[in-house]
């Protein structure tokens, strides 16, 4: 592995915490203006958080499944397949 992409790889890893901080925020920013259901999705650790007005956020990861009541009532998504083919880390 050249020098550079191990260094661009360690740089990213680095800021992850700090980007996944600001997105946090922001989606409970969003949900403060109005919106009723945000899902903040992290493909590297097979994770989504749900953010719901007027409750905690929710931490899922599979086998759980993806709702987004009570704005699509009846919608489910398990989150085996949305994470399929997606390599986990962390």
């Amino acid at each position: 592995m050249s020098p550079y992409v191990a260094m661009a790889r360690r740089i990213v890893l680095r800021q992850r915490p700090r980007i996944l901080k600001a997105m946090a925020t922001q989606s409970r920013m969003t949900i403060e203006i109005g919106v009723r259901v945000v899902w903040l999705v992290d493909p590297e650790r097979h994770s989504v958080t749900v953010y719901r007005r007027g409750a905690e956020p929710q931490a899922l990861r599979p086998p759980q499944a993806l709702t987004a009541e009570p704005v699509l009532e009846g919608l489910e998504l398990p989150l085996e397949e949305l994470f399929a083919g997606i390599t986990r880390s962390g």
